[in-house]
């Protein structure tokens, strides 16, 4: 029953990282001032909740969190990308209807 506990909150730290890595800026939460020093924190979490998980497997901890890192990283930046290049429609206001 704690491996499974464990497990999923490695799982759902991984997610929430996720959600909070890839979502626009105005939707991220935020606990300080400095990205850094979150990132550094949570992907610390998220290899303390992966160790614990599955200790017997150092190996796939080892190269979950840090390849999780990495790919946030690379898919944040991409997304920032497209989203500057998106085109949008200029808004309308009532008063031209």
């Amino acid at each position: 029953m704690p491996h499974k506990f464990s497990a999923a909150v490695a799982w759902t730290s991984l997610a929430f990282i996720s959600y909070a890595t890839l979502s626009p800026i105005g939707d991220r939460p935020q606990l300080s001032n400095s990205a850094d020093i979150e990132h550094v924190a949570a992907f610390a979490f998220l290899g303390f909740a992966f160790c614990t998980a599955y200790r017997k497997r150092l190996k796939f901890v080892c190269s979950v969190v840090p390849s999780s890192a990495v790919a946030l990283e690379f898919l944040q930046t991409l997304t920032q990308i497209v989203m500057a290049n998106c085109w949008m429609p200029p808004k309308r206001s009532l008063a031209a209807c």
